[in-house]
């Protein structure tokens, strides 16, 4: 009997440590606010780099901190397919949810530019930084099909300093509006983005063409994805 009871024993506090293993370990922010003793630390999180912590800023934006050596670090972490992981912290929820069903794509279209006309079930606005090379990667592949396409431009001025410049230039350009227009539009487009929760790039809004309804949100240049809808295999 007492064999028995210590084997059960046993078995339930191995059952206990696998499972506080398999949780992740709540990050402390003051290892994150000893280096930023100045600024206001909304949340933390683990990367999968060892030692870089992940800061949520009040404002929502994102950086990160590698704590050995107090670096901090101002971008975005992608994988080398093209997946943006910052974005996963920063994006609209994906699936069509109340948050992106709720969302008036109106005022997006209004003050975005549209790129590319097509005749597909699904198109696509895209929030991007004409200086973010995944954008580019993202851009290139949606001009070759015969897709929707709308850019809202939402330049990140601390990694590409040049961008609010080409974005106001673009649309310009290919609204054919003044300067002064350009940059309100750009000024509403980046209100819009922050409004719905997107502080990075490149973040897509996915929607019926017929209805203008959204439908869901895709993180990155993650082009499998796009396929899956372009081709209808996502319905």
């Amino acid at each position: 009997m007492r064999n028995k009871v210590a084997v059960r024993l046993v078995l339930t506090i191995s059952l206990a440590v696998s499972l506080l293993l398999a949780q992740e370990p709540i990050v402390n922010k003051k290892a994150i606010e000893a280096i930023l003793p100045s600024t206001s630390i909304k949340d933390a999180f683990y990367t999968d780099v060892p030692g870089l912590l992940g800061a949520v800023l009040e404002n929502d934006r994102i950086i990160y901190v590698y704590t050995p050596k107090e670096l901090i670090f101002f971008g975005e972490l992608y994988t080398k397919d093209g997946v943006n992981i910052t974005t996963e912290k920063h994006a609209p929820q994906n699936s069509a949810d109340a948050s992106i069903a709720a969302i008036d794509l109106s005022p997006l279209m209004a003050n975005a530019s549209k790129v590319n006309t097509g005749d597909n079930e699904y198109g696509f606005i895209v929030f991007t930084d004409p200086e973010c090379p995944y954008c580019q990667r993202l851009e290139d592949f949606l001009m070759k099909e015969k897709v929707d396409v709308y850019n809202v431009y939402t330049p990140i001025d601390s990694l590409h300093p040049q961008a609010r410049e080409k974005s106001i230039q673009l649309l310009q350009k290919q609204k054919n509006i003044s300067k002064k227009e350009a940059e309100e539009k750009l000024r509403l487009g980046e209100a819009i983005a922050n409004g719905i929760g997107v502080h990075a790039t490149p973040i897509t809004i996915v929607y019926k063409t017929k209805t203008n309804t959204p439908v869901t949100a895709i993180n990155g240049a993650d082009l499998e994805k796009f396929k899956s809808y372009i081709s209808g295999e996502r319905q």
